[in-house]
């Protein structure tokens, strides 16, 4: 009972003192207008180990380098090796979600700090490796290079990746 004579004031007076201000920016997604090249270089980069070890799994397993025998899952080898794929599984849709939502962040660097030659070419670079990734699961049926144009956007090919995304001409 003692204890608790002690601890009472403390959390009244770090309740009434502590809790000034509750608005403060997102930092699991900044705004344009309050992001700075820091925060959204340290978002790429995060964004990156996302899903990753989910996609060293599918891209092993369909190369035929490992079997992820999970049994309280078999979708890792039943629909990986014998499929079909299910469109909105987790298998097809985290890789991809992860990979376009670093391109996203990097298309924002790239507007947002088009005069800062460093950070245009970071983004420049760490959307070229993520469309890779994602290609590398595709193969021959390409990619979509211009995620924030939706459905609307069209499908590259591999040569079409490689050739012209280095010469800043999307096909």
């Amino acid at each position: 009972m003692n204890n608790l004579k002690n601890i009472l004031p403390l959390l009244f007076v770090t309740l009434w003192f502590g809790c000034e201000d509750l608005e403060f920016p997102d930092p699991n997604a900044p705004s344009t207008d309050v992001a700075t090249v820091q925060t959204l270089v340290t978002g790429a980069e995060a964004g990156m180990r996302s899903s990753y070890g989910l996609y060293l799994r599918e891209v092993s397993t369909v190369g035929r380098e490992t079997y992820y025998l999970e049994p309280a899952d078999p979708r890792y080898t039943g629909e990986l090796l014998r499929g079909p794929l299910d469109p909105g599984g987790f298998l097809v849709y985290s890789p991809w979600a992860a990979r376009y939502s670093v391109i996203a962040n990097c298309r924002i660097l790239m507007t947002q700090f088009a005069d800062d030659a460093g950070a245009s070419g970071f983004a420049k670079t760490i959307e070229a490796y993520q469309l890779s990734l994602v290609l590398s699961m595709q193969n021959e049926n390409g990619c979509k290079i211009a995620p924030y144009n939706g459905l609307e956007s069209d499908f590259v090919s591999i040569r079409c990746l490689w050739i012209d995304l280095i010469d800043e001409n999307y096909c």
